[in-house]
């Protein structure tokens, strides 16, 4: 689900409400990121299932393969860097490079592509 999506869907008419369900999983911050026009960095879910709905159904703990914090925020810190600032270049949009440069900006580096 786009924020774009929702916003017309409601403003058209078509309906009183828009749940969002995985969106929220693999994005906790996806109606913060909306509302402050910063849609654009919203980490959307690709309705995969294989983290949430499959594992639930296994009896696994549940996941998300584009939020690997889900289910774990407690458990998992991302400490600052003791030398912030860095300048850090990331080869690849992967899923391993855009962790990569979330985790280094989360740190406090200065991340490009």
């Amino acid at each position: 689900m786009i924020p774009e999506l929702a916003e017309e869907i409601l403003t058209s008419g078509k309906a009183d409400l828009v749940a969002l369900g995985r969106p929220l999983v693999a994005d906790p911050l996806f109606v913060e990121k909306a509302t402050s026009e910063r849609s654009k960095e919203i980490r959307r879910c690709a309705a995969c299932h294989q983290g949430c709905l499959d594992e639930l159904r296994a009896g696994r703990r549940f996941g998300c393969n584009f939020n690997p914090f889900v289910g774990m925020e407690e458990e998992i810190e991302i400490p600052k860097a003791t030398q912030p600032g860095k300048r850090v270049f990331i080869i690849g949009a992967g899923l391993a490079g855009l962790e990569a440069a979330y985790t280094a900006a989360v740190r406090g580096h200065k991340v490009s592509a």
